[in-house]
């Protein structure tokens, strides 16, 4: 199996981190490369799902698997009526400050012969991957610790979810 794990550390208590997380859309408030997130179901705990639509236009559904407050959640990301990577979020506090992690196990697609798929993995999926990955916390980090929405391509492109 093939897994992507990236993490930050922030210079806020788990409480603020998770008060952000846990909010409906709250993707439009630090992550780089997306334009849209809409809450199809926000409930307390589950079910939640919402849709993140990228600034390429890409459109793909969340579906939270599990849920646990102030420690993270775990979902399923993808096009409607496709293949699914996993996604899991987690928090690590130590009062003042938190590390936070998100790891991706990423689909493998039928596209890519299954022999040559550890290499495609390494050489593109991966960097594509923890670049997103990076941008993404980065967001995070920034909003919490300055206070402000970041900005469209904030801290660089990716090609596989946004435009220049």
């Amino acid at each position: 199996m093939y897994k992507i794990q990236r993490n930050i550390k922030i210079d806020i208590n788990a409480d603020k981190v998770w008060e952000l997380l846990s909010k409906p859309a709250h993707l439009e408030l630090f992550h780089p490369f997306c334009d849209k997130n809409q809450p199809i179901v926000w409930s307390e705990d589950l079910p939640k799902k919402d849709i993140l639509i990228y600034h390429n236009g890409l459109e793909f559904e969340r579906e939270f698997l599990s849920w646990i407050p102030k420690k993270g959640f775990e979902l399923k990301i993808g096009k409607k009526d496709a293949k699914k990577s996993t996604v899991k979020w987690e928090l690590n506090s130590n009062n003042k400050t938190t590390d936070l992690s998100i790891s991706v196990t990423p689909y493998t697609s039928s596209k890519i012969p299954k022999v040559f798929y550890p290499i495609i993995f390494q050489f593109h999926i991966k960097p594509k991957l923890n670049n997103y990955l990076d941008n993404v916390l980065m967001g995070c980090k920034y909003h919490l610790e300055q206070k402000a929405k970041i900005n469209f391509n904030q801290f660089g492109y990716n090609s596989w979810f946004t435009v220049r």
